[in-house]
């Protein structure tokens, strides 16, 4: 592509740890918080507000920017929530744990505020209809994206359940798929009701882009599908 999307990324780096070191420790968890709940609406509207302000954004950039702030929120739950949890049962003060304060090295937070962003331009969006699959079921919401590939969220139009649907990246995960695929037939065969497996529910591994679906779980621990199965 013409666009450096590697200058975007340092550029959104450079940019978030200057606005964060304005603010005090308590503000700047705050704000990571916030960003959690970026939506897409959300990010069109901020890049309004520069071009309103006489910021010419090509259309190529505001593409590529887009792609990557949808998938910003993913990237930081991904990178936060989990030590956040631990550190709650533990009774440690997040300040403690997540490095954005005083009481880490400069190395220390200039990796994590680059680690907030993805890797990579989400290879999908939301409303594209799952591949290979029932066009009833279109992509909601980025869960999650790294080195193997993306995991979506997915909704059935008509019955309003929803998956997890993960995606290989390359040929060489999508043989890491097929093998967790294989796993977790085994797993269902011989353990068809363990509460710790979340249930297959369907896969495709004939013709890429490889994934596989499983019922949706979500942070608090409660199944979509438990509003429909009795």
């Amino acid at each position: 592509m013409a666009l450096d999307l590697a200058e975007e990324f340092q550029g959104a780096v450079k940019e978030l740890r200057r606005e964060q070191d304005k603010v005090r420790q308590e503000e700047r968890l705050a704000r990571i918080d916030e960003a959690m709940a970026l939506t897409p609406d959300r990010a069109r509207e901020a890049l309004a507000e520069e071009r309103a302000q006489g910021i010419a954004i090509p259309a190529e950039r505001e593409a590529a920017l887009l792609d990557i702030l949808a998938a910003v929120p993913a990237t930081l739950r991904e990178r936060t929530q989990t030590t956040l949890l631990q550190a709650r049962r533990r009774g440690t003060a997040p300040a403690t744990v997540i490095p954005v304060g005083e009481g880490f090295r400069e190395a220390e937070r200039d990796a994590y505020y680059a680690s907030l962003f993805p890797e990579r331009r989400p290879r999908f969006h939301p409303e594209d209809p799952l591949p290979h699959g029932n066009p009833e079921w279109r992509l909601e919401s980025l869960l999650g994206a790294g080195g193997f590939g993306e995991v979506w969220a997915a909704r059935h139009g008509f019955l309003g359940e929803r998956w997890a649907v993960k995606f290989c990246q390359d040929e060489a995960s999508a043989r890491v798929l097929k093998r967790e695929a294989e796993t977790l037939f085994h797993l269902k065969r011989d353990l068809p009701r363990h509460p710790g497996i979340v249930p297959l529910q369907d896969l495709q591994l004939s013709q890429e882009p490889y994934w596989l679906a499983f019922e949706h779980v979500d942070r608090s621990g409660h199944s979509s599908l438990s509003k429909t199965i009795p």
